[in-house]
């Protein structure tokens, strides 16, 4: 019967002891060691108590790992690495004294901005091993600066539409250069995004957005850009909590096929906001009736107080009240007792809500045009 052993022998092993006491089931034995300082094993001693003894390949061959800047005052710390393992250690510069498999130094008495070059020269049994590679470190007196002086571009002034797509750029002009990746972005759509620029982002509602940079030295301050989402070149409703505006582009859809747009859009319909659609007729007429629309979307119900008028904001005649209301228009001549709209005419459907809307009570508006137009 063979039997196999393995013994993995210490870096510093010099001897190896095996007795074995049965001349029975063991005569035929083998022994494995492997141990990757030890070019081979002598055997010594007389039967049956001998010795294996570690005879080492080579002298240590060292590199450096560690920092490769520094800032002068702030120790850091080198460590060789050497194959086989060393007993001992010599570095370079004088500032790493002793023989210990790590360096410290603080940098004093390096000028600003200089390199200093390291190495290390391990020994073991077969004795001292050739010089490390160098290891370059720069010292500075100046400790790595975050960015600074950080802003956002690309936000459009002004109000805008609901799907407004925007790329969002974090610029900044004073300390460190940010590390790659090293961007935060927040704000709706922004989630994940980690590089310079955040974008495309479609804005739905009114979005305050921020961004910091940061890099070794730390991170900015954060910078922070807005896009409005109101439409209708910034109506404001006296009186009310928010004014919601949701614009309509006539030409948008094709014959037959209705323009739908949401009050969740533009940030919702409060109990004590308005909100105000906006769309212009075209300049043609037709003797065919199309409709608007309004119904509950999602959220609490409520009767909304609702006005066409040329004049945002004008409540003086609610038209229409209920929680879901509809009524036909013509555009050009009164048709079918519909209520009838100037051509090239922008309207504005005035609404807001009456006291049973207590929380949030959005709606979805529809406009059907009229067959032709």
């Amino acid at each position: 019967m063979n039997r196999s052993f393995a013994r993995w022998a210490a870096l510093a092993c010099t001897s190896a002891a095996l007795a074995l006491f049965s001349a029975g089931a063991f005569a035929q034995a083998t022994i494995t060691l492997t141990d990757s300082n030890c070019l081979s094993f002598s055997l010594g001693g007389t039967p049956p108590n001998q010795t294996l003894t570690c005879v080492q390949s080579t002298t240590p061959l060292c590199t450096i790992s560690g920092p490769a800047a520094a800032t002068i005052g702030n120790a850091i710390t080198l460590t060789a690495n050497c194959v086989p393992a060393a007993t001992s250690y010599v570095w370079t510069p004088a500032a790493c004294v002793g023989s210990a498999k790590t360096c410290s130094d603080s940098g004093a008495g390096y000028a600003n901005n200089s390199t200093i070059n390291y190495t290390v020269t391990g020994t073991n049994a077969q004795g001292a091993g050739p010089t490390s590679a160098v290891w370059p470190v720069v010292w500075t007196n100046t400790p790595p600066q975050a960015p600074g002086g950080c802003s956002i571009s690309g936000a459009p002034s002004g109000n805008q539409p609901a799907g407004t797509i925007v790329n969002l750029t974090l610029n900044c002009t004073t300390g460190g250069a940010p590390s790659a990746n090293g961007y935060v972005w927040t704000g709706a759509g922004t989630g994940g995004m980690t590089g310079i620029t955040a974008g495309p982002i479609t804005v739905n509602q009114s979005t305050t957005f921020t961004a910091t940079a940061s890099n070794a030295g730390g991170t900015s301050a954060a910078a922070s850009a807005t896009v409005s989402i109101t439409g209708g070149g910034g109506i404001n409703c006296t009186g009310f909590t928010n004014t919601r505006v949701l614009p309509i582009t006539w030409s948008s859809s094709g014959v037959g096929v209705p323009i739908i747009v949401y009050s969740k859009d533009v940030g919702g319909f409060g109990p004590n906001d308005a909100l105000v659609v906006s769309f212009t007729t075209p300049s043609g007429t037709a003797n065919t009736v199309g409709s608007l629309e309004t119904g509950e979307y999602q959220s609490g119900t409520a009767d909304i107080i609702l006005e066409v008028a040329t004049t945002a904001c004008d409540f003086a005649a609610a038209r229409n009240t209920g929680q879901g209301v509809s009524f036909g228009f013509s555009v050009g001549p009164n048709s079918q007792g519909a209520l009838p709209l100037n051509p090239s005419t922008t309207y504005y459907v005035n609404m807001k809500h009456d006291a049973t809307c207590t929380s949030m009570c959005n709606i979805i508006f529809t406009l059907n045009k009229p067959a032709g137009l």
